[in-house]
């Protein structure tokens, strides 16, 4: 038996800046297995971007492949269990949040966006 989850969040936001003069960069697109609550893994594909501070540093591009790494090595951990809801797309979302903040404390990361997530 084969189960899928998609959700699909719509920015309110569109263009390389934020109302407020934050700009949001798109991050490369991350697919990852995530361990199965039952079964064999499952597939997630994630599309997201962040949401950095005004008048924050501007992010070089080794920056964003650490994102993509810890993102993606983040995500492995997760099961199909930890996503469902809405707790578990804030838990989803604060942990992605640490993570980004915490690879160069220069970058301001005020936010993670989820423009699509889909597991299969």
């Amino acid at each position: 038996m084969a189960f899928g989850l998609a959700l699909l969040v719509w920015l309110s936001v569109v263009g390389p800046a934020a109302a407020d003069g934050g700009a949001l960069y798109p991050l490369p697109e991350i697919v990852t297995k995530i361990l199965p609550s039952v079964g064999t893994p499952q597939v997630m594909t994630l599309h997201a971007q962040v949401e950095l501070e005004p008048n924050a540093a501007h992010p070089e591009p080794p920056w964003f492949k650490a994102v993509e790494t810890a993102f993606r090595a983040r995500l492995s951990e997760y099961t199909i269990d930890d996503l469902k809801g809405p707790a578990g797309m804030y838990r989803l979302r604060e942990d992605l949040l640490e993570i980004a903040r915490s690879l160069d404390p220069s970058i301001k990361v005020r936010d993670i966006l989820f423009r699509e997530m889909r597991v299969e």
